[in-house]
């Protein structure tokens, strides 16, 4: 991002609508869409406080008349989508998080992530004071800043309002890794002439407002909010005096030029007379780069995502093809970081491949990303006889000498089953294929890496039996909505795991067997562990305040959770089924990106029988 930095102080066109390089005026832009038939899927992540972003279950997903909801993997997928000039456009809601609307040229099979950021919200305060908005950015102690007048607010029929008033704000930073999946649109704009326009942002707000009632606010006609907006660390070098304001249109979904925001000090300070999306970008004209990502023996990599210059992912369709529009006469970057074909170090720099590119408006070029590795592709395709979905999230596990077991990042599979994964280069011996399905059921599939293209097919059944337990885990500020098995005994039906000491109930089990492999862990075994007990037991009793439970999953990717909090005992025919309801406490689980003791509410149920009596 640095090369474009030090461009955009040279950037030819600027402000000037006139310039040489600006494209016609476009045609008439329709805002009621058609529907196409065009595959569309994806996965809807939230932000989280530490690591990587989680997928985020029961997102609403909309495009035109067709509506459904991410399953426990994020995952979302249609079969058509609403179109406006060529661009199919799709809504993601959440109660708690900022909409977004989404906008690419359409094509077939496409894949569209997104990242969804938490509101912040402020207390309610009285219409009738300034209000000034702080929001946090992402690496830095400057805060972007909305500033309201007094007495500014009118509901959506037009009434002026008196009363309190709730705000809810989104700062996208450009700074921020996940930048590229969060924002709006995917930064094509109309300009005031009606030409068409490529964006490079310097930071995008969204405010909601609400009255007592929850009703909608925006601000009145003839009234101003001011905008603040701090400059990233990846600008600060030369930056421009001015730079226009834009809003966001969510039935085309595109960004619309709206004023000018000028360089005060260290900020950029504009004022809008609406609340939408709104964006501090540097317009150019557009041209066109059309890309192939290959590895070292020449095949082409379908399903590899491409950074554009951090403003921007593409995925490679499965010709291991994509087409980007970018702003003309800057220096524009095209990478594929190393983690993403081979589970190398984010770190390595050696290991990724990258392409800087400036074209002039108009202008389309062809080029080849070649990454530095001939990793073995692993493909195959996934049968559900439970008759249940076969879209699941796939990760490859290994085991390397000196490392340990370590993962690949998940891939999805589509609809028909079919995934395509990548094997670290250079890696032999013990794997899995580890399938993870929206119910919460995980499976497994051994097989022994090569080095050479392998087909791994997996039979699952995702109709899991209540015999096993089921773990329900959530955390609403985390965006956190996922569920976990317990795994099967290792004969019959019930684990023989209960045992009464005295005034304690205790349940244990695990899958180590005594004459356990000592190299157990190079073998790609996978041992689970399970414990649950309570204090001061009463036989009869049912209800207890205090109980403990946890859950260790250990070889192959990690699993940890322990709860705590009031368990209900029964007993019938000499099985005891055990419930534990909105417990507190704290899990990780490497499989859905929580390498950490994230905290979380959990619900446990599951049935053992007493352990056998000794001799």
């Amino acid at each position: 991002m640095f090369a474009l930095c030090l461009a955009l102080a040279g950037c030819s066109g600027s402000d000037d609508k006139d310039g040489d390089n600006v494209t016609p005026p476009s045609p008439e832009i329709q805002e009621n869409g058609t529907m196409k038939y065009a595959a569309f899927y994806g996965v809807a992540r939230s932000t989280q406080m530490w690591g990587d972003p989680a997928p985020m279950y029961g997102v609403t997903v909309t495009t035109g008349d067709q509506t459904t909801t991410t399953d426990a993997n994020g995952y979302y997928q249609f079969d058509r989508v609403k179109t406006v000039n060529g661009r199919a456009v799709l809504k993601f809601e959440k109660q708690g998080f900022m909409t977004v609307v989404r906008s690419v040229p359409v094509q077939d099979n496409m894949r569209l992530d997104v990242t969804m950021k938490q509101c912040e919200v402020t207390t309610p305060f009285p219409s009738s004071n300034i209000k000034s908005l702080n929001l946090n950015t992402y690496n830095s102690p400057e805060k972007m800043i909305i500033d309201l007048p007094a007495d500014c607010y009118v509901t959506e029929n037009g009434n002026a309002y008196s009363g309190n008033v709730t705000a809810e704000a989104v700062y996208l930073d450009p700074d921020d890794a996940a930048f590229a999946t969060q924002m709006p649109g995917d930064l094509s704009a109309l300009r005031n002439d009606q030409s068409e326009a490529q964006l490079i942002s310097y930071g995008m707000v969204a405010v909601e407002l609400k009255g007592d009632g929850g009703e909608k606010l925006n601000l009145a006609p003839g009234q101003k909010a001011t905008l603040s907006f701090p400059i990233p660390d990846m600008f600060k070098e030369n930056p421009p005096a001015t730079i226009p304001l834009w809003s966001f249109n969510e039935g085309t979904g595109l960004w619309e030029e709206e004023g000018v925001a000028t360089l005060t000090g260290s900020l950029y300070i504009g004022q809008v007379e609406h609340f939408s999306w709104h964006n501090l970008d540097h317009p150019m004209a557009k041209a066109t780069v059309n890309v192939t990502v290959k590895n070292s023996k020449g095949k082409t990599l379908a399903g590899v995502p491409v950074d554009v210059s951090g403003q921007r992912i593409f995925y490679t369709d499965q010709n291991g093809k994509l087409r980007c529009d970018i702003p003309n006469d800057c220096d524009i970057y095209f990478r594929v970081p190393s983690e993403y074909y081979g589970n190398y170090a984010a770190e390595d720099p050696t290991k990724e491949v990258k392409q800087n590119v400036n074209l002039g408006g108009g202008v389309t070029q062809d080029i080849t990303l070649t990454i530095p590795a001939a990793n073995a592709i692993i493909s195959g395709k996934v049968s559900n006889t439970g008759g249940g979905s076969k879209v699941c999230n796939l990760t490859l596990s290994y085991y390397k000498e000196g490392r340990g077991w370590m993962q690949t990042k998940p891939v999805i599979s589509d609809i028909n089953g079919n995934y395509l994964q990548y094997a670290p280069e250079g890696v032999t011996g013990n794997a899995k294929l580890v399938a993870m399905f929206a119910d919460g059921s995980q499976f497994t599939q051994d097989f022994v890496l090569t080095g050479e293209d392998q087909t791994v097919n997996i039979t699952v059944s995702s109709e899991s039996s209540s015999k096993q337990g089921i773990i329900y885990i959530w955390n609403d500020e985390l965006g956190i909505k996922t569920t976990a098995l317990m795994p099967a005994p290792l004969e019959g039906d019930y684990w023989e795991a209960a045992r009464i000491y005295g005034s304690q109930f205790i349940v244990g089990y695990s899958t180590q067997k005594d004459d356990l492999d000592p190299n157990w862990w190079e073998s790609g075994m996978t041992i689970d562990e399970v414990g649950f007990s309570v204090k001061n037991y009463v036989a009869g009793q049912t209800e207890y305040e205090n109980a403990t439970f946890h859950y260790r999953r250990e070889g192959g990717p990690h699993f940890d959770l322990h709860a705590e909090g009031p368990a209900v005992i029964t007993e019938k025919d000499g099985i005891y089924t055990i419930k534990m309801t909105n417990a507190k406490g704290y899990y990780g689980d490497q499989m859905k990106g929580f390498v950490g003791q994230v905290q979380a509410n959990m619900s446990v149920e599951f049935s053992v029988k007493p352990e056998p009596a000794a001799n």
